[in-house]
């Protein structure tokens, strides 16, 4: 199977990815599609198709993770700046299809239907099950780790005094 060219370079995969509910995100983002990209250079861009964010990288890994990031850093700055209806409107306007998402949705259809053609499925609900599972129990250890260290460094705030002296005030004669 030969890769689909778009303007950016040769479409080398495509994928779906979760960004979880946290503590400190505390909103259901439904699954988001992405797209990787070799360029001309060599080097790779990751696309989320949704929101039109970008991650690059020298390598495919270093591409998504870099999407990731940029995902998560949008999405933040998304809800922290807008309302949170105008936030959501926000995306709802991204997510649709124009003239320079148009492309890069086709060549994530095609890529999905050459894979099916190959006989890969690209619809796996029981794999998506155990992953977002999996994530979301990864969270919740994680944030019980986050408060056992905060809950760590208030005990230690003691340590932090090297000296302290009281003025003692003097007795009247």
């Amino acid at each position: 199977m030969a890769g689909q060219t778009v303007l950016k370079g040769q479409v080398i995969g495509i994928g779906k990815l979760k960004i979880p509910r946290t503590l400190e995100f505390n909103h259901e983002i439904p699954m988001l599609s992405f797209i990787v990209i070799k360029k001309p250079d060599g080097k790779y861009a990751s696309t989320c198709l949704h929101l039109l964010v970008d991650g690059y990288g020298s390598a495919v890994d270093v591409a998504v993770d870099d999407m990731i990031d940029a995902i998560e850093n949008f999405l933040s700055s998304n809800f922290l700046h807008l309302s949170t209806n105008d936030a959501w409107n926000n995306l709802k306007d991204l997510s649709h299809s124009n003239e320079d998402t148009s492309p890069l949705w086709n060549a994530y259809r095609d890529f999905q239907y050459d894979l099916a053609a190959e006989g890969t499925s690209t619809d796996s609900v029981e794999v998506l099950k155990k992953k977002i599972k999996q994530l979301n129990k990864r969270v919740e250890q994680l944030e019980n780790e986050n408060d056992e260290l905060k809950k760590r460094f208030e005990d230690a705030k003691d340590d932090f005094i090297i000296e302290f002296t009281e003025r003692k005030e003097k007795l009247a004669a």
